[in-house]
């Protein structure tokens, strides 16, 4: 009996110890590395999240990155070395200097903009709205109604 739970116990251990990946190998600065570079097959994803199994950028791209690192090379330093070969297109967020530095602003500058052209146009409207309101009681102030209406004034008056 307590061979077989030794036998269960041991089969368990082994289903886990294989379920659990070897360690790649990869530093945290090599991932980090491989995670900034836009990988240029054309899948639109980082170098470290391609896709593609062969692919034709990617794999050469981890080896040159590993290759760097250890060489001794700084993440600036090997950022850019592959800046200076696939130019800008190459990072996977852009520089935030000269134009670059537009799409990091612009956002903000068009939801200040369109806040602004919201609040005018509803200035506007309110504005409008009280002008018509105001008119509407100036027309009604002196105007006692017709007929019909001050009968049924009257009558209303009878009844208290």
């Amino acid at each position: 009996m307590k061979k077989g739970m030794l036998n269960g116990l041991a089969s368990i251990l082994l289903f886990f110890a294989l379920a659990i990946p070897a360690h790649s190998g990869i530093t945290p600065l090599q991932s980090e590395i491989e995670e900034a570079l836009i990988c240029l097959c054309g899948c639109g994803q980082t170098v470290k999240n391609c896709p593609h199994e062969h692919c034709g950028f990617a794999i050469p791209a981890k080896e040159k990155v590993l290759a760097y690192l250890k060489e001794g090379k700084t993440k600036d330093e090997v950022m850019e070395l592959f800046v200076n070969k696939y130019g800008e297109e190459v990072l996977a967020t852009p520089s935030k200097k000269g134009f670059n530095l537009l799409g990091y602003l612009m956002p903000f500058v068009a939801l200040i903009v369109a806040a602004s052209l919201i609040m005018i146009i509803i200035k506007q409207w309110t504005a409008t709205g009280m002008k018509d309101e105001e008119d509407t009681l100036e027309k009604t102030k002196n105007d006692f109604g017709s007929a019909i209406d001050r009968k049924i004034e009257k009558e209303l008056e009878e009844m208290d």
